[in-house]
Order: structure tokens, then C-alpha cells, then sequence
């Protein structure tokens, strides 16, 4: 048991061999094995944009932003509980009415959830009100990791040509729960 002495992000494990008469030196088999417990809790959470040169109108399941959130730990749950985007775009006309899906991929890379092995959807369809979406009451676990979760939209059929589609969030938009406590992010 080391305790907190070693505690960093790389740490490296050497092997010294000697080989006496020449006929080398072989390791068969190393375990590296974690015994601790460690709460999980959110290590670092960014918010992306994800940026368009041209979105065609009565295009579907068009990623607008990313959360990455990256979640250290081995027991207990980390929780994502809510979500607050707010809309820099043109006008809440553009987008379908429930028009707007959280879904969660395992790295930075989004696919729709339409195809095989495409993203988990993680929340319920919800529709632009007053320039906010809000995905309240979530739920949905983190795994130890990296978490993309990713704002999906519908632009309407109808939408006007050279309409701005941008959001933003602001200060404790992103809602995680753990068992030390509730994170809120981005900071400011």
C-alpha cells in the first residue's frame, strides 16, 4: 500500500534482467491490479462546438454541440442529471418540433442512432422554448472514461436559407451527481 505517494497521471514500472550466460532474459506474465476504491467523479468536462459551414434545410440528427466528460473512479455512480443549451441562432422557428436528442457515444466520434452500433439515445425527444433547450431529469450513468454526449437536432423542411444554427452553455449547465456531491460545469 502506497497511499497518496504515488498518486499521478503516468506511472511507470520498470524490469531489471540479467542474463549470465548469454541466453537472455524472458518476462512471462505482469498484472497490474487497481484494489483501491475509488468514488467516481468527474475529472475534466469540456464543451465543444460542433461547427457546420452550411446545414441544409429539413436535414435530421445534425450534431450542433459535444460534452466530453471524463469520469475517474470504480464505484458508485456519477450521474448526468440535466443538461441547458441556449440558442445563439437565427430564430427557435428553425427546429422541428421535438426536434432536439441527447445521445452518448464512447469517444468523439458521433454516429446516428439510426444506424447499427450508432449512438445511445439518453434522453427524451424535447422541443426549443423561449432560445433554451432543457433536458431535465437525465439519468443517465457515466462509465468510468471518456463520454461524448452530443446535442442533436431537426431542422425544419421550412427553414429560411442562410439561417445562423449556433448554441451555447453557460455556467452550470451540465448537472452531474456523484456520491461526494453535485458537480455543476462549465465554471464560467
Amino acid at each position: 500500500d502506497y497511499g497518496t505517494k504515488y498518486i499521478s497521471n503516468e506511472f511507470y514500472v520498470a524490469f531489471k534482467g540479467i542474463s549470465n550466460s548469454g541466453d537472455g532474459v524472458c518476462v512471462d506474465k505482469v498484472v497490474i491490479e487497481e484494489k483501491d476504491i475509488i468514488l467516481r467523479y468527474p475529472k475534466s468536462v469540456n464543451v465543444n462546438q460542433v461547427n457546420h459551414s452550411l446545414i441544409p434545410r429539413g436535414v435530421t440528427d445534425i450534431p450542433l454541440m459535444r460534452i466530453d466528460i471524463n469520469i475517474v473512479g470504480n464505484t458508485d455512480p456519477a450521474t448526468l442529471k440535466s443538461l441547458i443549451f441556449k440558442s445563439l441562432s437565427s430564430h427557435d422557428s428553425l427546429f422541428a418540433v421535438n426536434g432536439f436528442e441527447l445521445v452518448a457515444t464512447k469517444d468523439s466520434v458521433y454516429k446516428p442512432t439510426s444506424l447499427t452500433g450508432g449512438s445511445l439515445k439518453i434522453a427524451s425527444a424535447t422541443t426549443i422554448t423561449g432560445g433554451t433547450v432543457t433536458f431535465p431529469n437525465i439519468n443517465f450513468n457515466l462509465p468510468t472514461g471518456l463520454s461524448s454526449i452530443w446535442l442533436v437536432a431537426d431542422i425544419k423542411s421550412t427553414a429560411p436559407h442562410n439561417s445562423l444554427v449556433d448554441f451555447r452553455m453557460d455556467a452550470g449547465s451540465v448537472v452531474i451527481n456523484t456520491s461526494s456531491g453535485t458537480h455543476t460545469y462549465p465554471a464560467s
